[in-house]
């Protein structure tokens, strides 16, 4: 077997690519077995029967982290070649943790947060920014950890403040649902107690499976967590202020009301097959277990695309050449038009953009100098 059976091997089979691997973790895995997926969707249903639950009085909630200072990746442009030309952004770089508990509603309402402080106390600096009247954290709770994180005790905190905010939606004798992951600060003892004492049923998903049967993650923290980096990104780029505590607030807040729409929320529900009850839509994306299907060349396009780089021209070319050699002698003079003419086009997006480099750092230049001599 040569070194360069691989490339030799993807041009006979043009259909084919080959990528990176991506990281999954083994237990992920084995949390998507259907068998697994299909008892969750069963025990649920029935516990919703039992308790005569509807999907008003359904929630899911999990706590979700922020790194005060880190903001999203954007794209920048840069020059094409040359080194340390890359597209790098000047962040704050203040990593301290702030944990949200957040808990949305099955229909599509979220919840008032509890908001996790890394601090040995409650410090005024950090809620200077409620003063502002546009800051509007009515019903938010706040409190603090000695690492940012919640913990058992902080757990009891956020379920009793949960029940406060919650309980003016249900009659008297009506049972909550509450969906939560297996987190130790979700199923403790007093926790679980608690719960049954106001009418809330606790249900634990499967391990390692929020990706796949938590709302909150499965459609909503990923967004959250981009909506976030944006405000931070313009705080620093363009505010040229740090991240502190004391302006988390007003970026949470925006980012929290371009996430948390009832349209996201819903969808969420939906994504996690809980809202409408559909197990088959979480179902139909596992692989694991089920026979691999052949996989079938796509139709090829009425007109071979133009490579866009020499690494696709020169795999073009072998392309044709093995073609070629296939018909025995025979050459089919319109593939060898449509050769030549896509080293025609290449040829020349190739001259236009070396124009293009060449007056980008012509300008670059002369933006220098002019700064030198300032």
């Amino acid at each position: 077997m040569g070194s360069n059976w691989i490339t030799r091997f993807l041009d006979r089979h043009p259909y084919l690519v080959s990528k990176f691997s991506s990281q999954f973790d083994k237990k992920r895995i084995k949390a998507s077995n259907p068998g697994i997926i299909r008892d969750h969707f069963n025990k649920l249903l029935q516990l919703k029967r039992l308790y005569r639950i509807t999907d008003a009085t359904t929630y899911n909630m999990d706590e979700k982290g922020f790194r005060q200072g880190i903001s999203d990746r954007a794209k920048v442009i840069c020059l094409r070649r040359g080194r340390g030309m890359t597209g790098k952004l000047a962040t704050d770089g203040n990593r301290e943790m702030i944990t949200v508990v957040e808990a949305i509603s099955g229909e599509g309402i979220v919840q008032p947060p509890l908001v996790i402080y890394k601090g040995a106390g409650h410090y005024k600096g950090w809620y200077q920014s409620l003063k502002n009247p546009e800051v509007d954290c009515d019903q938010w709770k706040f409190t603090y950890s000695k690492k940012g994180w919640t913990s058992h005790m902080l757990g009891m905190e956020w379920i009793k403040h949960f029940h406060e905010v919650t309980k003016s939606t249900v009659m008297g004798g009506e049972w909550r649902l509450l969906i939560v992951d297996g987190h130790g600060s979700h199923i403790t003892v007093e926790f679980v107690e608690f719960c049954l004492s106001v009418n809330i049923v606790a249900y634990c998903l499967p391990a390692h499976s929020t990706h796949l049967l938590q709302p909150l993650d499965v459609g909503l923290f990923s967004p959250l967590q981009k909506a976030y980096g944006i405000q931070v990104d313009r705080l620093v780029r363009f505010g040229n202020v740090a991240v502190t505590k004391g302006n988390f607030l007003p970026m949470l807040i925006i980012a929290r009301t371009a996430t948390y729409t009832k349209k996201n929320i819903l969808g969420a529900w939906r994504g996690a097959g809980l809202i409408p009850f559909n197990p088959r839509h979480v179902l139909d994306k596992l692989t694991h277990g089920q026979a691999p299907t052949k996989a079938r060349a796509p139709a090829p396009p009425s007109e071979p695309p133009t490579p866009r780089n020499t690494a696709e021209l020169h795999r073009r070319v072998r392309q044709a050449t093995l073609q070629l050699k296939s018909k025995q002698g025979e050459v089919n003079r319109v593939e060898l038009a449509e050769l030549i003419q896509q080293l025609e086009k290449f040829g020349i997006a190739a001259d236009n953009d070396r124009e293009l480099e060449r007056r980008t750092l012509q300008q670059w230049q002369e933006a220098q100098k002019i700064k030198s001599q300032g």
